[in-house]
């Protein structure tokens, strides 16, 4: 059944293919796609992976029209096809490898992140009180996984390799290799051994 619907859609991908292939975003974009490709019967970038991706996977469609902001008029034309989900808002400066579970209430505003970021449902990153650079957002390194529900906010830097379990408000730095769970936000694993660290 997949497979009839796939090639039902091939002509309404056309578009986002081309956008895909000639846009500035390339790169990013196959980066994105093979971090979802798991959720397919694909593995390779390309026609086939974008199709079924744009179909099945509505948070990805989000990631797509994000990548393509600097083709913003051919984008809103493809916008008649596939629809980005309004329920999740991301901002500039997200590095590749992107991957958004779940279609609902995830606000994601960082001055920059890393590679390979995981975005869990009912996640917040945003703004807080500036800091002394006049920097009111999060840095986030790169293999970051933020879990269902959790709120990062301010100046603050969350380094490499760092799992932040659900539920979790952070408005402290944290360093790389590390996993960080509550409220008030606590260290409890670093460099692989377990701790209690406050944060």
């Amino acid at each position: 059944m997949h497979k009839f619907v796939e090639i039902l859609f091939y002509g309404r991908s056309l578009l986002t293919w081309i956008l895909y292939r000639f846009g500035p975003s390339r790169a990013e974009l196959d980066e994105d796609m093979k971090r979802a490709a798991f959720m397919t019967p694909y593995s390779n970038p390309g026609f086939k992976l974008l199709n079924y991706l744009m179909i099945y996977n509505k948070p990805f469609r989000s990631v797509y029209y994000m990548r393509l902001r600097e083709v913003r008029v051919l984008a809103r034309f493809n916008r008649v096809f596939y629809r980005p989900l309004d329920s999740i808002e991301l901002g500039d400066n997200i590095g590749s490898g992107l991957l958004v579970f779940h279609n609902t209430g995830c606000v994601v505003y960082p001055e920059r992140t890393g590679k390979n970021l995981t975005v869990g449902h009912l996640v917040t990153i945003g703004e807080g009180h500036a800091d002394e650079t006049g920097r009111t957002r999060p840095i986030i390194g790169d293999d970051v996984w933020i879990s269902t529900g959790s709120i990062i906010f301010g100046p603050i830097t969350i380094g490499n390799n760092v799992l932040i379990g659900a539920g979790t408000v952070l408005h402290k730095s944290v360093p790389d290799n590390c996993t960080v769970v509550g409220n008030p936000a606590r260290i409890i694993e670093k460099d692989s051994k377990k701790c209690n660290i406050p944060l």
